[in-house]
């Protein structure tokens, strides 16, 4: 089960669409989001608005609050310094903005951790924490901001005089990254990126309210990473509400759904599973992958039931699924099997009697069952021969040549 759930999370790595989540109600996970940060989601989302960065942002993080008194208190250390007086203009102020973060707050480098709270608590900053955390900044005193995303990186892009300026926060000396030669060593031994100029295909521009998405879809990869995949579609869903083209938060949001799927499954829900990845698909009923992951799915609990003997689960998954579209080219394919593995299963148990009332059933919806019929009336009558109850096997004979003359063949046991 494993290897195909493996396969379905690559599928989910490869295709990365884009899809409007303006809005996210679910029958299974309560994912609150107040008016205010609905509100603050759809202004960024639109670009309409209008404020400062950092205000939007602590209105709609954990801890927000707490987070913007610190900033504040760095903003005017920031404004106080010498470092900053000295700066003659914006050039000379964002290389000055980002050289003081790293003074007063940015301490160590963490890869996976995004949260402001280990930034503005412990001083742990990633790329995407330090690029939003300076983006607010810069925006504080009047610069422009915004972003790039490359795959497994992000990085703040200023613009000044009309000129677009590239910025690596992760490195004290990261502003105006492309000039600034001898940081791009100090870039890759902290990071193990490399970087990527203005023509690289590989870099995606986006604004700075997108960029802020990034910190939910990162938090979300982390919580995912550990295990906490109801928590981890939380996070992705906000992401996707800032930034419905947010790849981390598109391909995030389909394995938490996936792997809460997997843990209904493991533990014999499986109906509820298929039913979560149905909610899924609801929610992007374009996306392929999850059509493709979505029948996977319906595969893999059709055979481990089966390997368990438990075919009323089998069929009770096809019946509520049957009606769907999506899944009627897997049920056509994979019910006849299983009225085949039921009725060789009860044939072995010697359940004959019962073999033919389910294959009866099948034969409604599969004609070329009827071969079955025979089957397995000829091995019931057989093992009554082995056993040694010829009355019962002659008047099952005569009983079956009543009803069923054109495919049964009496001279064979006569």
């Amino acid at each position: 089960m494993k290897k195909i759930f493996v396969i379905v999370i690559i599928l989910f790595l490869l295709v990365a669409n884009s899809f409007d989540l303006t809005s996210y109600s679910s029958s299974y996970f309560n994912v609150k989001i107040s008016s205010n940060e609905a509100k603050i989601f759809k202004q960024l989302r639109l670009g309409t608005y209008r404020g400062k960065l950092y205000k939007a942002v602590f209105a709609i993080v954990k801890g927000g609050s707490s987070f913007q008194n610190k900033f504040l208190k760095i903003i005017d250390r920031i404004k106080n310094s010498s470092q900053f007086k000295k700066a003659k203009n914006k050039y000379e102020k964002g290389d000055a903005i980002l050289q003081l973060l790293h003074k007063y707050l940015f301490r160590i480098y963490e890869g996976n951790d995004a949260s402001l709270s280990s930034v503005f608590n412990r001083g742990i900053f990633n790329c995407v924490s330090s690029s939003v955390i300076f983006n607010m900044a810069s925006d504080y005193f009047g610069i422009s901001t915004g972003g790039a995303v490359i795959p497994s990186h992000v990085f703040s892009i200023v613009t000044i005089n009309n000129k677009k300026i590239d910025v690596e926060p992760t490195v004290k000396y990261g502003f105006d990254t492309g000039k600034r030669r001898h940081i791009h060593d100090e870039f890759k031994r902290l990071t193990g990126f490399v970087y990527v100029p203005p023509s690289s295909p590989n870099r995606k521009p986006i604004n700075s309210f997108q960029l802020v998405s990034y910190i939910f879809s990162q938090m979300g990869n982390v919580e995912g990473m550990n295990n906490r995949h109801r928590e981890s579609l939380k996070l992705f869903v906000r992401s996707l509400m800032i930034y419905p083209k947010n790849e981390s938060g598109l391909v995030g949001i389909k394995i938490a759904y996936y792997k809460i799927a997997q843990k209904y499954s493991s533990s014999g829900e499986y109906l509820k599973g298929l039913k979560l990845l149905q909610e899924l698909l609801s929610l992007f009923p374009s996306d392929v992958t999850i059509k493709k992951g979505i029948n996977v799915f319906l595969n893999n609990s059709v055979v481990e039931l089966a390997s368990k003997k438990m075919f009323n689960k089998v069929f009770s998954l096809f019946d509520n699924v049957r009606e769907n579209p999506v899944f009627l080219k897997s049920v056509k394919l994979l019910e006849p099997d299983m009225y085949r593995q039921e009725t060789n299963y009860l044939m072995e148990r010697g359940e004959f009697k019962k073999a033919l009332l389910r294959i009866k059933k099948g034969i409604v919806k599969y004609q070329n069952l009827e071969v079955l019929v025979s089957i397995i009336q000829n091995n019931w009558i057989t093992r009554l021969v082995k056993e040694n109850r010829y009355q019962r096997a002659l008047t099952l004979i005569n009983n079956i040549g009543k009803t069923n003359p054109l495919v049964f063949n009496r001279t064979r046991y006569v």
